[in-house]
């Protein structure tokens, strides 16, 4: 059944493709030959003109006012050029006879099969040459009418496009500007806030740095319960401050330079000055200058220092005593006048009469010389039990006992610091290396020798001072020299002779338990019963009295 009624289908396609005439194309310049049409279908294809012209003149936005009156100035002019155009009327333009297409087929067009209608009335709309492909009309003379198309804007209609485009682009622009002023918040925000941060982060690393961190090292004398450190002057005995002993020792050896001028000035430029490496270049300008007289005494040249020269003010002036020396040697200073500035004077040191053999023994003594320097005062003292006794108990306020909050986080942190250095496997090496790095330095420190009477010798001993510096103090002063002893800390620790002080944490201060040997002290008491157990001489005993 599906096969017969295809080919009747069939059959009826090929019937109308017949009747429809010559194929053609819609872009085809040359108009195909068209049959006579009956009066009947001239009226309809005048109607389905009608329809097509009113199709493409609705098609045009009947918002926009601009156009609507452009389509309406459009349609006046075509009605006053050719009435036959106007909507209103019910034919199209009459053709004349004689100016008809003469090809033009009686029979009837067929429409192809698969083709619309509307097609089928533009094809033939442009075929009578009424409707270019365009949209324009076109009349019989060959006058073109052309309607508002949508394709092409007018002059209108491009100035209000391009107020629309501008108004566009300033909502852009506006758009863009208030999109980067909100960034340049935005990022002025983000810049803050990141300052902030780091302002923060810098304020608590510098507040765990202080927590964590151990105090500056400091550099102290001695310990507090020394008021002050004396020293002995080595040409006198006596003991001065330690600020003061420089000026004694000059002032002393000036007192003592009409004995000897040559051996007191060399002691005093020797000892006086205790930078070691300006008193050596101070030593090798003088012993050139000695020596060239030595070897030229008859020489003016170098019978004279100037003390306008660089080295002069530079390695000599400032040295203590090279006034005494140049005079010791013979120089006399003097005053000349200047040759550069007229006016002037400039001083000389002059050694008109040179004496060689005291030369050469200011050269020995400044090559073999050695500096003297003042001694520790030990400022003995000794201290019975009712001395100690007599000081009575030390009492503190109940405020000396309170911490605040920066000594509570400090002592946590070190706390937190010691047990994390704990669980930590450290070698040996490392460990010795924390324990010297102490908070305070000590240049001196305070030793008491508890005897078993309870009776305390106090002494005084440098810091860099070796154990055994204590035990070649304390043995000549003894009352048995022969009894050997010990001497112990308060867990019953002994010490090695060749160990710093520093090293062994005597530092800045200590006490020590003296003791006998048993042994040796139980055979002298059995030789003399009766005698009294002394432990320091009574010769000493005087002197610190």
């Amino acid at each position: 059944m599906d096969k017969i009624k295809g080919f009747f289908d069939k059959k009826k396609l090929d019937k109308k493709f017949k009747k429809a005439g010559t194929g053609h194309t819609l872009t085809s310049r040359s108009q195909p030959k068209c049959s006579k049409t009956a009066p009947n279908q001239t009226a309809e294809r005048k109607e389905s003109d009608q329809k097509i012209l009113n199709k493409s003149l609705s098609k045009v936005p009947s918002t926009s006012s601009v156009r609507a009156i452009e389509c309406s100035d459009t349609s006046k002019r075509l009605t006053k050029r050719n009435p036959a155009m106007h909507p209103s009327s019910s034919g199209r333009p009459s053709l004349d006879k004689d100016k008809r297409a003469p090809n033009r087929s009686p029979q009837k067009q067929q429409r192809p099969a698969g083709r619309s209608r509307s097609l089928d009335r533009k094809t033939s709309l442009i075929q009578n040459g009424v409707l270019r492909k365009s949209g324009s009309y076109v009349s019989n003379e060959g006058t073109s009418y052309r309607h508002a198309q949508p394709q092409r804007p007018s002059v209108a209609q491009s100035v209000e496009s391009q107020l629309a485009g501008q108004a566009a682009l300033l909502r852009i622009e506006k758009k863009s500007q208030h999109n980067q002023t909100q960034s340049s918040i935005v990022k002025a925000a983000k810049a803050q806030a990141q300052r902030e941060l780091d302002d923060e982060s810098k304020a608590k690393a510098a507040h765990q740095s202080s927590l964590s961190s151990k105090p500056s090292e400091k550099q102290f004398e001695s310990a507090p319960v020394l008021e002050c450190i004396l020293l002995v002057c080595p040409f006198c005995s006596e003991s001065f401050p330690r600020q003061e002993i420089d000026n004694h020792m000059l002032l002393c050896l000036r007192e003592q330079m009409g004995d000897d001028p040559s051996v007191v000035s060399v002691t005093m430029f020797l000892s006086c000055n205790r930078n070691p490496d300006k008193l050596q270049a101070g030593k090798d300008i003088f012993i050139r200058v000695f020596n060239n007289i030595i070897a030229n005494p008859a020489e003016e040249k170098f019978q004279k220092l100037k003390c306008s020269t660089n080295a002069y003010k530079d390695k000599i002036e400032p040295m203590l005593g090279h006034a005494e020396l140049l005079g010791a040697a013979g120089f006399e200073l003097n005053h000349i006048q200047s040759e550069n500035s007229p006016g002037s004077t400039d001083s000389i040191w002059i050694n008109a009469n040179p004496d060689v053999e005291r030369l050469t023994n200011l050269v020995a003594m400044l090559k073999d010389g050695q500096a003297m320097k003042p001694t520790l005062d030990r400022q003995a003292k000794l201290l019975h039990p009712k001395d100690i006794l007599s000081f009575g108990p030390i009492y503190y306020p109940d405020d000396f006992y309170n911490l605040n909050k920066e000594e509570i986080a400090r002592e946590h942190q070190m706390r937190r610091e010691r047990v994390e250095k704990e669980l930590q496997l450290r070698t040996k090496a490392m460990r010795e290396r924390d324990a010297q790095q102490e908070v305070r330095k000590y240049n001196f420190t305070l030793i008491r020798i508890r005897f078993p009477n309870n009776t305390i010798l106090q002494l005084v001993f440098r810091a860099f001072e070796k154990f055994g510096d204590i035990l070649s103090y304390l043995t000549p002063i003894l009352a048995y020299e022969c009894i050997p002893y010990t001497l112990l800390d308060s867990t019953g620790q002994t010490f090695d002779e060749a160990t710093f002080l520093s090293d062994l944490g005597l530092v800045p201060a200590a006490v020590l338990n003296f003791q006998w040997d048993e042994a040796v002290l139980n055979d002298v008491i059995a030789q003399n019963p009766k005698q009294e157990i002394k432990f320091l001489s009574d010769e000493y005993l005087d002197q610190i009295s």
